[in-house]
């Protein structure tokens, strides 16, 4: 979903690695591993994903973290259904989450959580998890983890702002676009949408000339007036009603635009497809 220099990354990620000794992992918005640090994960946890049933509950725990990074914007920590403490922090592009730092595979000092889950797993899976994996466990306070945590936040930052991890144009364009769609009824004023994405409007009537087919406001306008003539067909929403529901809050306006897109006027347009109905 994004462009990645590789090179930098890795710098990045053997910075924060050689000062936590927590591996981490950068995904992609589809939540698919793109890099990570070192490459190979801990043995305990290469032994627990042996097992299929057990491989699937950790893409639980890892989609649930995603899941509440994307509702709350914000860095979240939990326990693995192995007792293993994992990390998660969200990159953002404007308001949305373009891809996640993660880094896992930690334990409290006090490993008896991680033996109990251990023991169940063997049992019940038969998988081969011996003490000397969970001893090899890194371990970590947490006032550590938490540290660990805001470090992760500012690297995140860092590799977004540094354009190390970038919007690939035709993400961009995409995300503009779903932005537009999902928020006619609100100000799509030029100095909105770039506020909304961090970049600059010179960066945005060319994004917008290039992958649009026409000026940005004309493209808002244009999507405004489609759902407009949704609603007319839709709903008995009174005229004044329907403009403000895809935020243009002059009628006389709304009605001149509309006829001009149309060739017809809003009250002809809903009673013409009325009648063609009947």
């Amino acid at each position: 979903m994004f462009e990645v220099a590789i090179e930098d990354l890795k710098k990045v990620f053997e910075d924060f690695y050689n000062l936590t000794k927590f591996m981490i992992v950068l995904y992609d918005q589809d939540r698919k591993v793109l890099f990570s640090y070192p490459e190979k994960m801990c043995e305990f946890c290469q032994c627990v994903r042996t097992s299929p049933e057990l491989f699937e509950k950790c893409i639980e725990c890892d989609n649930h973290g995603f899941d509440i990074c994307d509702a709350t914007r914000k860095p979240y920590i939990y326990e693995c259904h192995m007792s293993v403490i994992e990390a998660i922090a969200p990159i953002h592009s404007g308001e949305m989450n373009i891809g996640y730092l993660m880094f896992g595979q930690i334990a409290r000092k006090n490993k008896d959580k991680i033996r109990i889950s251990a023991k169940k797993a063997c049992d019940l899976f038969g998988v081969g998890i011996t003490e000397d994996m969970i001893s090899k466990i890194t371990t970590a306070d947490e006032k550590y983890i938490v540290s660990a945590v805001n470090m992760m936040t500012m690297c995140a930052n860092y590799l977004y702002t540094n354009e190390i991890i970038k919007n690939n144009p035709n993400i961009l364009i995409y995300q503009l676009k779903e932005y537009i769609k999902e928020n006619l009824d609100q100000d799509l004023s030029i100095e909105a949408i770039c506020k909304q994405f961090y970049i600059s409007q010179s960066k945005l009537y060319k994004l917008a000339k290039t992958n649009l087919g026409m000026g940005l406001s004309d493209y808002i306008r244009y999507m405004r007036l489609r759902k407009a003539q949704k609603l007319l067909l839709d709903t008995d929403m009174p005229i004044t009603q329907v403009a403000e529901m895809v935020g243009i809050y002059d009628t006389n306006y709304f009605i001149r635009a509309f006829k001009k897109q149309t060739g017809t006027t809003p009250l002809r347009f809903r009673n013409q497809k009325n009648l063609s109905r009947n």
